[in-house]
């Protein structure tokens, strides 16, 4: 993906089309077939507690759908900031399980990425 180019979904929402578009800066095989199927998502729910938000995905088109190539998890982000917890973004792309879970033990504001000073991507 040119690094000039953003990702948008329309059906998302702005707060979590910045999240991916941090997550996409990351290198990996399969991530062009990733974007494909990302954009071929809606918001089925969100569920939220303490420190945790899931959004769960549908998908629009099955014919679109395709696994083939993109690992699993599909991209798996740890943000640290040096006054606080780490947050984990997890991107799930599978048979069974469409979604980005976040993850903040400190239950903060784990969505003002800029706050954050290091990522690190897990493979």
């Amino acid at each position: 993906m040119d690094q000039e180019k953003i990702f948008h979904n329309p059906f998302f929402s702005e707060e979590l089309n910045k999240i991916l578009n941090i997550m996409l800066k990351h290198e990996f095989s399969g991530k062009d077939k990733l974007i494909k199927q990302l954009n071929n998502l809606r918001i089925k729910k969100i569920e939220e507690d303490a420190g945790f938000k899931a959004f769960v995905f549908e998908v629009v088109d099955q014919n679109l759908l395709d696994y083939e190539g993109i690992p699993y998890p599909a991209i798996d982000m740890l943000v640290f900031n040096n006054l606080h917890y780490t947050t984990e973004f997890i991107l799930h792309w599978g048979e069974c399980v469409k979604e980005l879970e976040i993850f903040n033990i400190a239950g903060e504001d784990y969505l003002e990425l800029e706050n954050f000073e290091n990522i690190e991507f897990l493979d």
